[in-house]
């Protein structure tokens, strides 16, 4: 095939490198090109919906991340002040859907398994270190800019999937606002290293206090724990592992062993763009629309509307190299569910950075849920 019958997608995360592999699978060729130098590795999405994992399992990948991850039925809610706990269960789902729980698995370690069976297709290509400056279109193709290790270059493909966040250099390509607001609070992931079932805690917990609020996750099958919660934003990021100390020993009174793998903040988002398609190129994931992610309505909606995306797409196609490449696609009913009764019309959007932690008794944060 010729290179302007291969799609090339812009972001190697989760969706990205998802929909790289249903494409794939279908004997599309598919070229994904990232920025990073290889999976981005801070504490990001964890929990895959029920919903989600019939599509992982279209893929073949659910019986791996399964081994990788856990699943799981139980939620509980407490409260910080009261102690009062209010248990629910997925387990109204048996006999209902293939696979009633939920999936816990880092998004790093998803997106390894994706990338690992990405591989094996000849028609698949990774670049890595390779950041997309500028887009154009014509009849039968789109021309990307990008700079690689090497200098400044083109890359040629028919169609261009935008799954490189919510800070898209492929919306921006596209002149698209991000229609939304950002809350005025930043919240913070961390990974930590230590058994939070000792001091009561669920396997996913949401702990109700006004000030001490969290959602707390156990990652894996031994004691990595997630703890996600939020802060003023007024507050300077450079002392967010001071400020964290002290928020442990509210939450874990007593306890000594705490070791913080990773943390990072994150702004709180609530933006859709204003199309998710224009002419030959398509906007998946964050790039699409960002919300707080530590909820079901996070990257737990983006894996499962790409996923979906991405079997359309494989039928859309061929039939789509026939239309005109003006056609712009405007978002879902549920995208525009994004949009506050008090939007700012900007197309700012939150950063991240990540503190990789050796070996501290310090503490960690976002595509499929926190």
């Amino acid at each position: 095939m010729s290179v302007e019958e291969r799609v090339a997608i812009v972001g190697a995360g989760p969706v990205g490198l998802l929909s790289a592999l249903g494409l794939a699978q279908a004997g599309i060729p598919v070229i994904v090109i990232e920025r990073a130098s290889e999976i981005i590795a801070s504490p990001r999405a964890i929990t895959y919906h029920w919903s989600v994992l019939e599509g992982l399992d279209r893929l073949g990948l659910l019986e791996e991340a399964l081994d990788v991850g856990f699943a799981k039925q139980d939620y509980t809610y407490l409260d910080f002040a009261t102690g009062e706990k209010i248990n629910h269960s997925l387990d109204v789902l048996d006999g209902r859907t293939p696979f009633p729980f939920n999936l816990h698995l880092g998004q790093n370690l998803l997106a390894g398994i994706a990338l690992r069976r990405l591989q094996q297709f000849t028609h698949a290509e990774v670049r890595w270190g390779v950041t997309m400056r500028d887009l154009k279109q014509d009849g039968s193709g789109v021309t990307l800019s990008v700079d690689d290790p090497e200098g400044p270059s083109e890359l040629r493909a028919g169609w261009v999937i935008g799954a490189d966040s919510a800070t898209s250099n492929v919306r921006r390509a596209l002149h698209l606002e991000f229609e939304g607001i950002t809350w005025p609070k930043r919240f913070i992931a961390a990974n930590v290293r230590h058994d939070f079932s000792k001091h009561g805690y669920a396997r996913t917990t949401f702990l109700i206090h006004p000030t001490h609020g969290a959602i707390i996750v156990k990652l894996d099958k031994g004691d990595l724990w997630r703890c996600t919660y939020s802060e003023p934003l007024d507050l300077p990021e450079e002392s967010i592992a001071k400020r964290m100390t002290a928020y442990f020993d509210v939450i874990l009174p007593g306890a000594r062993d705490i070791e913080v793998v990773a943390f990072a903040p994150y702004r709180m988002h609530q933006r859709a763009a204003e199309r998710f398609r224009v002419g030959r190129v398509l906007l998946a994931g964050d790039a699409a629309h960002a919300r707080i992610p530590a909820a079901p309505t996070g990257s737990h909606q983006d894996c499962s509307t790409h996923l979906r995306s991405t079997r359309r797409w494989l039928l859309s196609f061929a039939a789509m190299s026939t239309t005109r490449s003006s056609i712009a696609t405007p978002r879902s009913a549920a995208a525009s569910s994004l949009r506050s009764s008090r939007p700012r019309r900007s197309t700012t959007s939150g950063s991240s950075s990540t503190r990789q932690i050796r070996s501290s008794t310090r503490p960690i944060s976002s595509v499929c849920a926190v």
